[in-house]
This record gives structure tokens, sequence and C-alpha cells, in this order.
């Protein structure tokens, strides 16, 4: 909302709340403030994802073929993106 509706809010006694955006006003670079850098720096852990075997994913090519459907229209189908 603009200033100037938020200033009507008020004047008409209205409930106005108001956040101040992380970092907001200041001329600094994103890059610069990460809130949780030190959280990120104490963790150690090195992070994966899950992977499939190569026979799971040339079956699923294999089918995915066989129906003739796109990489894309299967994605819509199970709900993936």
């Amino acid at each position: 909302k603009s200033t100037a509706e938020v200033n009507a809010a008020r004047r008409a006694g209205g409930a106005v709340d108001t956040e101040k955006k992380f970092a907001g006003g200041s001329n600094r670079p994103a890059q610069s403030q990460v809130p949780n850098a030190r959280k990120l720096d104490e963790n150690t852990e090195a992070f994966r994802h899950n992977t499939v075997s190569h026979d799971f994913k040339l079956a699923l090519q294999q089918a995915r073929l066989a129906k003739k459907l796109s990489q894309a229209v299967l994605a819509t189908a199970i709900n993936e993106k």
C-alpha cells in the first residue's frame, strides 16, 4: 500500500500493521546480508538428494515413450513442475 493509503487508514481509525523489510532502506548489496549465515557456517553436513537407479530411469523413459508422452505432459499429469 502507498503512504497516502496508510495515512488515510490511520486518520479513519482503522487498524494498520506495518512491517520493516529485512535490510530495507539500506544501500547494501543483497549478497552481503544473509539472515541465517551463522547457522549455515556452523552446519558441516553435506546434503544430497536421493537418486534413482539407472535401470529405473530407463524403464520410466521407455514407459513414457510407449504412451507417447513428453516430459512436460507427464509432469503435469503427476502434478510436478
